[in-house]
């Protein structure tokens, strides 16, 4: 073999060139698997810690929603509870705690499936007999935008109830429970 002869070093540069393009690519595709993955993770993390949050500030609320469940029940209407009523109490409590509720799911601070699949149904059980006149007197009292994310979160949720796997009769939730994709824009 000659050094000099170019005939023979093209064809060396080109392999050694294809090999360099091929190691480049296998690199460039590990390095994204891998940030996939680190992705998925942090995914799993951050909807566990949605979850936590909204247990941890929907649960403690479950005394008072149970009181106006009760409300309901017993066929009492909201225009006969009393001012300073414990009943009364526990309707503004559970309009505080949705309002909340609402306004977290509309940041998306957590997942929204969450919202739909154990709030949702509670909501739209008590809102119209309990929480709108509420939230009406509320207004009239204080002014017009008070329990704006309540009124928003029963907007978005109050035909997620009719998509439960109960009624539906199917193994689960669909994707699209309230009549958009589960994704959220930023």
């Amino acid at each position: 073999m000659d050094n000099g002869d170019p005939n023979q070093i093209g064809p060396l540069i080109t392999t050694f060139s294809v090999l360099v393009a091929v190691a480049s690519a296998l690199f460039t595709y590990l390095q994204a698997r891998h940030a996939r993955q680190q992705l998925a993770e942090a995914q799993s993390g951050s909807k566990l810690q949605g979850f936590a949050a909204l247990l941890d500030w929907m649960e403690p609320g479950r005394e008072d929603r149970t009181v106006v469940y009760k409300l309901k029940t017993d066929g009492k209407k909201y225009a006969e509870l009393q001012q300073g009523a414990p009943e009364l109490e526990s309707v503004d409590s559970v309009c505080r705690s949705f309002d909340v509720l609402g306004y977290m799911d509309r940041k998306g601070l957590v997942p929204m499936e969450y919202v739909d699949e154990l709030y949702a149904g509670a909501l739209g059980r008590v809102y119209e007999d309990y929480l709108a006149p509420h939230i009406e007197l509320k207004r009239k009292e204080r002014g017009g935008g008070h329990f704006w994310e309540l009124e928003q979160l029963y907007r978005r949720t109050q035909n997620v109830s009719e998509k439960h796997p109960i009624k539906t009769g199917t193994e689960d939730w669909p994707r699209e429970r309230r009549g958009i994709s589960q994704w959220r824009p930023s």
